[in-house]
């Protein structure tokens, strides 16, 4: 006799899968997972947060995200997300001093750093990559920040969906 457990369902062998209990385990066990490419050409100026605008879908399990120049992962749940991500710069002449940071919004308000890379002098594409959780309530939404310190506009290099993406997966329960 087969027998199974999801919450308070108890299923034995013959017995129907209600609509209840079906969307419990497609809404609280289902996987979230997003991932987002840069593939169009996006300027960053001088030393201002800029969202980075990851417009190119390559899955979406939630429908959690919203494109364009108000980029944002909406939490559809109360759980502990990992978000990673990957910039490339076009090449560029980079001077001692010079820096890429990356940082992080939850619900409007800067929460933290995650990177700051300092450059020596060089001319070449710039290459971050990060990888850090969050503790997000249902509907609180994450944005991702870069600035760039350097005299000028710096671009990203688009002209390959791998180098600048982002990915966010569930990681397990929100942590209270």
């Amino acid at each position: 006799m087969l027998h199974a457990s999801i919450s308070s369902y108890n299923l034995n062998s013959g017995d129907v899968l209600t609509s209840t209990a079906w969307n419990w385990i497609v809404n609280e066990i289902k996987p979230v997972a997003a991932k987002y490419s840069v593939s169009s050409n996006q300027s960053f100026p001088h030393w201002t947060n800029t969202i980075v605008n990851f417009d190119s879908i390559d899955y979406d399990s939630n429908t959690a995200v919203t494109t364009w120049s108000n980029w944002k992962f909406t939490a559809p749940k109360d759980w502990l997300y990992r978000v990673t991500t990957s910039f490339n710069t076009n090449s560029v002449a980079w001077w001692a001093s010079d820096s890429m940071w990356i940082w992080t919004k939850v619900n409007g308000t800067y929460k933290n750093l995650i990177w700051g890379w300092f450059i020596w002098a060089l001319t070449n594409a710039g290459n971050m990559n990060w990888s850090s959780t969050y503790n997000l309530t249902s509907g609180d939404y994450l944005q991702i920040d870069l600035t760039i310190w350097r005299p000028g506009w710096t671009t990203l290099n688009w002209s390959n969906l791998w180098l600048n993406w982002v990915t966010i997966e569930r990681v397990g329960d929100k942590i209270n």
